[in-house]
């Protein structure tokens, strides 16, 4: 798998069409029946949220609707894209825009522009 810069007019309003992959400090939780066998321990099993959208971009950063939760900074927004899965940001924590907490997220194109300039 490998990360792809892309517009983020080509991502915002995408819905459901995003996962994020990471290490919440709040996953696995043994007491919920299916996940009894997860013995690494809490933030040591990586979990999932399927079907998560970008809802805007603002401040150079991307915000999004994706479950999180404590230790899920750097976990992968990732896409099908072509048939092909593609990190496209990395979360990266919460702000509190007009009364509503959003999760945000770095784009991939920044660590791009990063890259090129060292």
């Amino acid at each position: 798998m490998g990360w792809k810069s892309l517009s983020s007019s080509t991502i915002v309003g995408d819905t459901k069409k995003f996962a994020l992959v990471g290490y919440s400090g709040d996953f696995p939780n043994p007491e919920i029946k299916g996940l009894e066998t997860y013995t690494a321990g809490k933030s040591m099993t990586a979990g999932v949220h399927l079907g998560c959208s970008i809802l805007r971009r603002q401040d150079n950063l991307l915000y999004h609707n994706c479950d999180t939760n404590h230790g899920a900074s750097g976990g992968a927004i990732i896409s099908n894209i072509n048939g092909k899965y593609y990190i496209l940001a990395l979360h990266s924590g919460s702000n509190e825009i007009n009364g509503l907490l959003l999760n945000r997220a770095v784009e991939m194109s920044r660590l791009d522009d990063w890259l090129q300039r060292n």
